[in-house]
């Protein structure tokens, strides 16, 4: 397997990993907090699904990241050292060009390994703009969400199987299966 595939399969594994992570989290707290299950979880997960997939992904109109900005004000760090969407910009699909012709295989391995560390902020804020757009949440319920699924997540100590586990147990609904 050459490098780019490599790089291609690694970046595919860590989605799926992360969304077990992330959405279980969300799934969980969108339960605890407000007693959702079936249709409105569905409702939620569908609407984040499409703003990751089509709207950021396929239509590369922007990062999942800006339009979260954008939409609600929030703007989502990848890291502890504060970086946002505006400080890899060159990582944004209206800004990158889209013809990877011309990139060498280095500079596409790169690429990938950069949007995995982006994966896990893309996802939560797919979901956000999602609750924003279809349930009216406001800043305050969106940042209080965020909190809720960052300590579920260490509360299950980034066990995505565990997750969605639990996710399915509680709810009666699995999100996105691989």
């Amino acid at each position: 397997m050459n490098g780019v595939a490599k790089a291609r399969r690694d970046f595919r594994n860590e989605t799926f990993r992360q969304i077990s992570i992330v959405y279980g989290a969300a799934e969980i707290a969108l339960y605890r907090d407000y007693g959702w299950k079936d249709d409105r979880l569905m409702k939620a997960f569908e609407g984040a699904n499409d703003i990751f997939m089509t709207e950021c992904g396929r239509e590369q109109r922007k990062s999942v990241p800006q339009l979260l900005e954008e939409v609600t004000g929030i703007n989502l760090k990848v890291d502890e050292n504060g970086r946002s969407w505006k400080e890899l910009a060159v990582f944004n699909y209206d800004i990158l060009d889209k013809r990877y012709s011309h990139q060498t295989p280095a500079m596409q391995i790169l690429m990938f390994k950069q949007e995995q560390k982006w994966l896990g902020v893309c996802l939560i804020a797919a979901l956000l703009v999602s609750l924003y757009r279809n349930f009216d949440f406001d800043q305050d319920e969106l940042l209080r969400l965020m909190n809720d699924v960052a300590e579920i997540e260490m509360e299950y100590n980034l066990d995505g199987k565990r997750l969605e586990d639990d996710e399915k147990k509680l709810t009666g609904v699995a999100i996105f299966k691989e």
